[in-house]
């Protein structure tokens, strides 16, 4: 932050950058859904669910901040809301259109949660034992795209998508 902002860094800049960053990663896995569910076509369900989800998180931010808590109880609530709500996208899409939620869970939001876990191994590590600078940040990015790229190709992909993705690499060259 100080490389980025110098020396004027806001008090819990860091921590508002975290939960943010946290609450668009939660909510990235809501756009294949959505996208589904207009494909379909009949969305005036979803839409009005996942409106009321959305809707009701303003409110609920003022509410939290006028009785006391911390700024950082919104943050809190936005990424409690972007779980609320993927929930109530993913119910209504089983309606919709014929998924299984528990096989959407286990093939995507699981693995990709491991895959995430994974992946801030090694650059918190670095950042851990590394004196600030720009080789620490150096470092930190590059370790992360590959082990993030290593381990994604292993969690994420079958054997199938391997195969694929290995043959398309050998097409290219």
């Amino acid at each position: 932050m100080k490389i980025w902002l110098g020396g004027n860094v806001p008090e819990n800049t860091s921590i508002f950058t975290i939960l943010v960053l946290l609450d668009m990663l939660l909510g990235i896995f809501n756009y294949p859904v959505v996208q589904l569910a207009f494909a379909v076509g009949n969305i005036k369900k979803f839409q009005i669910a996942n409106t009321l989800v959305n809707i009701f998180l303003l409110p609920i931010s003022f509410i939290l901040l006028k009785i006391g808590f911390p700024a950082i109880a919104v943050f809190a609530s936005s990424i409690i809301f972007t779980v609320i709500n993927q929930a109530v996208c993913l119910k209504e899409l089983s309606i919709l259109y014929d998924i299984r939620i528990a096989q959407y869970l286990k093939e995507v939001i699981l693995k990709s949660m491991v895959l995430m876990l994974l992946s801030f191994i090694i650059p918190v590590v670095l950042r851990v034992f590394l004196a600030e600078g720009f080789l620490r940040f150096t470092l930190v990015i590059i370790s992360d795209f590959v082990f993030t790229a290593s381990f994604a190709y292993q969690i994420l992909m079958t054997s199938k998508e391997r195969i694929f993705f290995i043959n398309m690499l050998k097409t290219k060259e």
